[in-house]
């Protein structure tokens, strides 16, 4: 099992960080399908449905993931776990940050002592604070392709810029996520590439270490036969545009 309990904490060269998702993609991404995966409808994945207590976390395809991932700040991305989530809901998994997972309608589940997830009702305040920016409010000179969200680089001890943010591009099968600013005025400041996926991308999260400039990110991709929980520990001393 690759991810870890909340109380669990490892280092990572400078930057000591929580070994677990941080982690977030807006309700139009496309379905993927499960291991369990019959086609199962959102009410079935309701809050208190008896099917999220099937859910399960496992090891995901760690070098499927490496190898689907290119990353352009080689010198501040680590990839870290690694999982993948299955049972017949596990195609509505939107998002997830640390310990907490997001199904398509802000359904909530957490990871407990067992490193297993576990229903925990609705949280459409949490959900919505992962999604920072929405579409129609997209980088105007970001690059080609569907902005789908960008998520807030909180700051940790160290603190960061304030209005710094990651956002997601999908282009065809393809996503992107970029680094850029966003002043109190509404002004952005310049996207500089981070990763590309060959595969798409439901969202990005955003956890910062307590003692460093750095934090996990986590992402959500679709891959063939499995939704992947990416975590990639980044390192960002500088601010994240310039």
């Amino acid at each position: 099992m690759s991810i870890r309990t909340p109380r669990l904490a490892c280092v990572l060269g400078v930057a000591a960080v929580l070994c677990l998702p941080a982690c977030a993609s807006g309700e139009r991404a496309t379905a993927a399908r499960a291991d369990a995966g019959e086609q199962t409808s959102s009410a079935t994945c309701s809050a208190g449905a008896p099917a999220l207590r099937e859910l399960r976390l496992s090891s995901g395809d760690a070098a499927g993931a490496r190898d689907s991932l290119s990353l352009a700040a080689k010198d501040q991305l680590k990839l870290g776990d690694v999982s993948r989530l299955q049972g017949a809901c596990a195609r509505e998994l939107q998002a997830f940050r640390m310990a907490d997972l997001y199904l398509s309608g802000a359904v909530a589940l957490r990871l407990g002592e067992d490193g297993q997830p576990h229903p925990a009702g609705d949280d459409a305040a949490a959900y919505r604070a992962l999604f920072a920016i929405g579409p129609q409010q997209a980088h105007p000179e970001a690059p080609a392709g569907e902005f789908v969200m960008a998520t807030r680089v909180e700051a940790g001890a160290l603190g960061t810029q304030a209005g710094e943010f990651v956002g997601l591009w999908r282009e065809a099968s393809a996503s992107k996520l970029y680094a850029f600013s966003r002043d109190a005025a509404g002004r952005f400041g310049a996207a500089r590439l981070l990763l590309d996926s060959r595969l798409p991308l439901r969202s990005v999260s955003y956890f910062p270490a307590p003692d460093s400039p750095s934090g996990r990110l986590g992402l959500v991709q679709e891959a063939a036969g499995e939704i992947r929980l990416i975590s990639i520990d980044w390192f960002h001393p500088r601010p994240t545009s310039h």
